[in-house]
């Protein structure tokens, strides 16, 4: 078991190395929450590791799979551009009060709630991406420096201790650097909703469909324009 968190943390500073991770989550009016970490790194960790971005990708799925509970998915990918290599992890979970487990517990170890207001409270493994105070061979540049945690709400939000706010978006975002570990992420969910926001989620969800089904319906149109001027000119 040891062995086995060793090498998430590993990952997790593999990942993270050089800079800043971006966490995008957006919880709807039930309280479901979708969340995308976004990670870029120089390729030559990539390199300096596996053989190839598929080797990789196969490896750090594989992680994240076994790291998963109560039927939890992760999904993970991997590209490049250029020298520069991109990782991406999606995942999907209800915002409930309890321990966190799975692979979470690497940033947050419990939500607690509190009718509803609710508070992440950071996993003492989060210091590590911060600090070379390992067992491990890690370059000091490798080290993380900053985590930027955006939660959009589908619902209004009080009672907040966040960096800032976007009312457009109605996102609040979290800076997290070594300086700051011991603050928890706050908030109170109100029950009046952000229309203009879950329509906003919905288009841009459904999007796909939502072409789809228009071009369906102009090719039907034109369908019975071209039959019923078909009829016209045989009756002629």
């Amino acid at each position: 078991m040891k062995k086995r968190k060793l090498c998430i943390i590993v990952f997790f500073l593999f990942f993270f190395c050089g800079c800043k991770i971006k966490v995008d989550v957006i919880v709807d009016t039930k309280h479901n929450m979708e969340e995308i970490a976004y990670i870029s790194m120089p390729i030559e960790y990539i390199e300096g590791y596996f053989s190839s971005l598929d080797e990789a990708r196969r490896h750090y799925n594989e992680i994240l799979s076994d790291q998963g509970k109560m039927g939890e998915k992760y999904s993970f990918s991997l590209s490049y551009k250029k020298d520069v290599a991109y990782g991406t992890i999606k995942k999907k979970r209800k915002l409930e009060s309890g321990t966190v487990e799975g692979i979470e517990t690497m940033l947050f170890k419990e939500v607690k709630q509190e009718k509803d207001s609710f508070s992440l409270i950071f996993s003492e493994n989060i210091s590590n991406y911060f600090s070379s105070d390992l067992e491990i061979d890690v370059d000091e540049d490798a080290l993380l420096k900053e985590i930027e945690l955006n939660i959009q709400f589908h619902n209004v939000v009080e009672n907040n201790n966040s960096d800032s706010y976007d009312p457009r978006t109605n996102t609040y975002t979290w800076i997290i650097t070594k300086d700051n570990l011991m603050r928890d992420i706050e908030f109170t969910i109100t029950n009046e909703k952000r229309y203009d926001i879950i329509m906003a989620y919905l288009f841009k969800k459904y999007i796909d469909y939502i072409l789809l089904g228009v071009l369906l319906i102009v090719i039907v149109i034109f369908g019975i324009l071209i039959v019923r001027k078909s009829k016209r000119e045989n009756a002629i």
